[in-house]
């Protein structure tokens, strides 16, 4: 799966490159298009993934909220780190930033339901 993803990144990349040199103005979308595309190949190890985190969690009793959530921070991290780096190949560095920044907020945000679990069973254990 991973050489398919590198054989369309590198694909794209020398299409990319072709493009800009020529003065072209379509080496964004095309840019855009390599992503969705290793994007949607990725979708079936997602399934995978998740069915694998879910017998996990049933397995060693981890509630799977918490796996939900965890899955929420990743998905966000990722899908900002891969929105900023779109930004910021094109040389829009603020907006780079600024994405990435808000996808950090929103993972704190995701994780404040895990952070007062982890902090109840803390003031638990050192009261008891």
């Amino acid at each position: 799966m991973i050489i398919k993803i590198g054989i369309i990144a590198i694909a794209g990349v020398i299409l990319i490159s072709l493009l800009k040199n020529s003065g072209s103005s379509y080496s964004s979308l095309v840019q855009l298009g390599v992503i969705c595309v290793v994007l949607i190949s990725v979708i079936p190890d997602i399934r995978v993934l998740l069915s694998s985190l879910d017998s996990i969690g049933v397995a060693d009793s981890v509630s799977t909220e918490s796996i939900r959530i965890m899955m929420k921070i990743f998905i966000v991290l990722t899908v900002g780190t891969l929105c900023s780096d779109v930004c910021r190949d094109n040389g829009e560095g603020a907006i780079a930033d600024t994405v990435e920044l808000s996808a950090r907020i929103i993972a704190i945000g995701c994780a404040i339901p895990v952070i007062s679990s982890v902090v109840s069973v803390a003031v638990a254990f050192l009261k008891g």
